[in-house]
């Protein structure tokens, strides 16, 4: 009797978890209609800004990367460590983004130099 109510248990346990999957799976479908149904009805950002844009977040990644590490680095995972790579990411942001985009002609003509372009 005790095995069979167990085995009873683990099966409810298992449909539970199976349904729990299926309506995970079903949630992840939908909010991925919902978000590309809504991403084609926002204006996106012309062409001709293509470089800003790679510039703005090329910065925001960069910075967030560097600025953690290095925060971790310096400090080591103390408390407050949060707030340490915060202040460090801003600071770390506002002077990327300016210089990303002030070398960036630079940068090009020096991949040019060094990339061969005959294909």
């Amino acid at each position: 009797m005790i095995l069979q109510k167990d085995l009873f248990c683990r099966a409810e346990k298992w449909l539970f978890f199976t349904k729990l999957i299926e309506n995970h799976r079903l949630w992840k479908i939908l909010l991925c209609v919902e978000l590309s149904t809504y991403l084609q009805e926002i204006e996106v950002i012309p062409k001709k800004y293509t470089s800003y844009v790679f510039s703005f977040f090329m910065a925001l990644l960069m910075s967030c990367l560097m600025s953690l590490l290095i925060s971790i680095f310096n400090v080591g995972l103390v408390d407050g460590i949060i707030l340490i790579w915060l202040k460090a990411w801003s600071f770390a942001f506002s002077v990327a983004f300016p210089m990303i985009i002030i070398v960036s002609p630079a940068v090009r003509k020096l991949v040019s130099l060094v990339v061969d372009n005959s294909e």
